[in-house]
């Protein structure tokens, strides 16, 4: 029988796995301990043994391979054309047609992205993050905040998924909401 982990760390095993998987290494069981033994820090969470890591990475692998073509196509680069899969409403499509041109190394309409604030990262927009920015335009007006909570959201998400369990938002959502009543104020 597997053992029980803490939500926080299976989250912090599914993150790994993904972060490896998107730049194409594939996880390794020491690789994904090691970040997970970095994402813990000082936490009181206890740091899982190499053998229940190398299972859990074997478990998602398999998740992996079982998904449905149309649960991972939302994890592949977002473009108009993707619209009549995956529909988002028109208008918000200008905040996903920015970001989409940012990410893509494409210099964004002048003041469109504020000079001052956090880097954006630059891989292609996906699919769910894109849906994510759908969702949360009208509540974060910085182009670059939105980004980073759609890229938060759609994250969170899928170490979900991978951690085997239903994806609860409601933390991010009282960041969301802090962040929408300070824009107002």
């Amino acid at each position: 029988m597997a053992k029980k982990l803490a939500t926080i760390v299976e989250d912090y095993i599914s993150a790994a796995y993904i972060s490896f998987k998107d730049k194409d290494t594939e996880p390794e069981g020491k690789l994904v301990r090691a970040m997970v033994k970095e994402l813990l820090g000082n936490s009181k969470e206890p740091l899982p043994a190499l053998r229940t890591v190398q299972l859990r990475v074997k478990d998602m692998k398999e998740k992996d391979k079982a998904l449905e073509k149309s649960k991972k196509e939302v994890d592949i680069s977002w473009e108009l054309s993707t619209l009549s899969d995956h529909p988002l409403p028109p208008e918000a499509l200008p905040k996903v047609l920015i970001l989409q041109q940012h990410t893509r190394g494409t210099p964004p309409p002048p003041k469109t992205l504020p000079e001052a604030g956090t880097e954006l990262p630059l891989h292609p927009l996906t699919i769910r993050e894109a849906a994510w920015v759908a969702r949360l335009y009208t509540l974060i007006g910085d182009i670059r905040s939105l980004h980073l909570w759609a890229i938060g959201y759609a994250m969170a998400e899928r170490v979900s998924f991978l951690a085997g369990h239903s994806f609860d938002s409601s933390n991010m959502d009282k960041g969301v909401f802090e962040n929408s009543t300070r824009r107002k104020h």
